[in-house]
C-alpha cells in the first residue's frame, strides 16, 4: 500500500496518511473532552459553553475560506501547502495545551467564559490551517480513484488509531497526570508525527508556475457547482452527527450508562475496534460500486446503528451498541474523500486550474454550520431535560444524553440520506 503520485517525486501513501494520526490525537481529545473539561469539571454553565462555541463557529466558517484562498495562491519553492503546514504547527500545539491549562485566575464566572471562548478561537484558527492544507494535498498527490481509495483507507485507519488514543486513552492520562500534562504529551507526539508526514509529502512543482486566481473568479466557479453544494449540505448533517456523538459520549457514559473513567475508555474503544477491519470492506466497496453509492449505504448503516444507543443502560449494552456503531463509522469518510476529489477533478477539467484548498475551504465553511447545530442540540437538552452542568444535571440526565446520542442523530441521518439520493440523481445527469 506504499504507492506514489504521477509527479516527479514519489509520495508514499503510508507517510502522507500517517499525518492523520498526528492531527487526530490532539484534535480528538479536544473534540471529545472540551465540553466535559469546561462544563463538568470547571462548572462552566452549558448555556455559556454553547454560546462560546456558537460565537467561534461564525469565525470558523469565515477563516476556512480566507486561508483556503491564500493557500491556493501561495507560490514558493517549497510548494503551496508546506509553508502553511510548517508555520501553523507550533501555534496549533501551544494553543491546544493552553485549552486544557486554564489559569486559576480564570476559573470563575465570566472570566471562565471569556477564556474558553478566546482560547478555542485561537486553537481552532490554527487547526483550520493545518487540516485545510493537509486535506488539500490529497487530491493533488493521488490522482487515480483506486489510489485515492487506498490512501483514504490508510488515512482512516490512522484516524481511528488517533481517535482511540484521543478518546479512550485521554481519560486514563488526565486521571493520572492531569489535563495539562495530557495535552503536553499529545502535543509532543502530534508534532513529531506531523513533521515526518509533511516533510515527505512532495507537492507537484508544476503547479507553482500556474497563475494566481482572482478572488471573485475563484469563488464564483466554486459556488456555481451544483453537485458540490448538494454533497456539502448532505455532509453537514453527517458532520453534525459525528461531532454530537463524540462531544456527548463522555456525558452519555457517565449519566446514561453509569460508567467510571476506565470503563468509559473501554466503551469508546469498542467503537473503533470494529471500525478498523470495517475500513477494508468500505474501501473495496468504493472500488466496486463507486463512491456515491457506498456513501449512501454507509449513511443507512450508521442510521440503523445509532438506534441501540437510545436503549443501552449499562456497560455491556454500551459496548454492544458501540461495536455496532463502529461498523459504519468510516464508510462516509472513505467514500466522501473520493467524492470531493472527483468534484475537484471535474472543476479542474473545466477551468484549467486546480483549486483544492478553495473547494475544501468552502466545503468547510458549509459544514461548519454543524457546529451551530451542535451548540443548539446541547442547549436543547437544557430546555427539555433541565441539564445545566455537573453540579446541577437536572432530574433526568440519563434520558437527556440518550436523546442526544440517538434521537437527534437518527433524524439528521435520515435527512442526509435523502439529500445523498438527490446527489446521485444529479451525478447521473452529467
Amino acid at each position: 500500500m506504499n504507492e506514489s503520485q504521477d509527479n516527479k517525486r514519489k509520495v508514499s501513501t503510508l507517510r502522507y496518511s500517517l499525518g492523520m494520526l498526528g492531527l487526530q490525537i490532539p484534535s480528538q481529545a479536544f473534540t471529545v473532552f472540551l465540553m466535559y473539561y469546561y462544563v463538568d469539571t470547571l462548572n462552566l454553565a452549558v448555556g455559556l459553553a454553547a454560546i462560546g462555541r456558537g460565537i467561534f463557529s461564525v469565525w470558523d466558517a469565515v477563516d476556512n475560506i480566507l486561508f483556503g484562498y491564500l493557500s491556493d495562491n501561495t507560490r514558493t519553492k517549497w510548494g503551496r501547502r508546506k509553508p502553511w503546514l510548517i508555520g501553523a504547527l507550533p501555534f496549533y500545539i501551544i494553543f491546544f495545551i493552553l485549552v486544557f491549562s486554564t489559569p486559576s485566575s480564570f476559573m470563575e464566572g465570566n472570566r471562565l467564559f471569556w477564556y474558553f471562548t478566546i482560547i478555542i478561537f485561537l486553537y481552532e484558527t490554527f487547526a483550520t490551517i493545518l487540516w485545510g492544507n493537509y486535506g488539500a494535498l490529497f487530491p493533488e498527490l493521488f490522482r487515480k480513484n483506486s489510489l485515492r481509495a487506498k490512501a483514504s483507507g490508510l488515512k482512516q485507519i490512522f484516524g481511528i488509531i488517533g481517535t482511540i488514543i484521543g478518546m479512550a486513552v485521554t481519560p486514563i492520562l488526565y486521571k493520572n497526570l492531569g489535563f495539562t500534562m495530557m495535552a503536553v504529551v499529545y502535543g509532543i507526539i502530534g508534532t513529531v508525527i506531523l513533521l515526518y508526514s509533511i516533510l515527505g509529502s512532495h507537492e507537484d512543482k508544476s503547479l507553482i508556475d500556474t497563475p494566481k486566481i482572482p478572488f471573485v473568479k475563484a469563488f464564483k466557479e466554486t459556488l456555481s457547482n451544483k453537485l458540490f453544494w448538494i454533497y456539502s449540505i448532505a455532509y453537514t448533517f453527517i458532520q453534525f452527527v459525528f461531532g454530537l456523538l463524540i462531544a456527548a459520549l463522555p456525558f452519555y457514559a457517565k449519566y446514561s450508562l453509569g460508567l467510571d473513567s476506565d470503563k468509559t475508555s473501554l466503551m469508546m474503544a469498542s467503537i473503533f475496534v470494529v471500525a478498523i477491519p470495517a475500513v477494508l470492506i468500505w474501501t473495496k466497496l468504493v472500488k466496486k460500486v463507486g463512491a456515491s453509492k457506498t456513501w449512501l449505504i454507509g449513511v443507512a448503516v450508521i442510521g440503523i446503528t445509532v438506534i441501540p444507543l437510545g436503549f443501552s443502560y449499562n456497560f455491556t449494552t454500551g459496548i454492544i451498541s458501540g461495536m455496532l456503531l463502529g461498523i459504519g463509522y468510516c464508510s462516509v469518510l472513505i467514500s466522501g474523500e473520493v467524492i470531493t476529489s472527483e468534484i475537484i477533478d471535474k472543476d479542474a477539467e473545466k477551468t484549467g486550474s486546480r483549486r483544492e484548498a478553495i473547494y475544501l475551504s468552502v466545503y468547510g465553511f458549509i459544514i461548519r454550520i454543524s457546529g451551530v447545530f451542535q451548540s443548539v442540540a446541547f442547549a436543547l437538552i437544557g430546555v427539555l431535560y433541565g441539564y445545566v452542568n455537573g453540579d446541577n444535571p437536572g432530574p433526568n440526565p440519563a434520558g437527556a444524553f440518550r436523546f442526544l446520542m440517538s434521537v437527534i442523530p437518527f433524524i439528521s441521518l435520515v435527512i442526509a440520506f435523502f439529500i445523498g439520493v438527490l446527489y446521485r440523481k444529479e451525478q447521473k445527469k452529467l
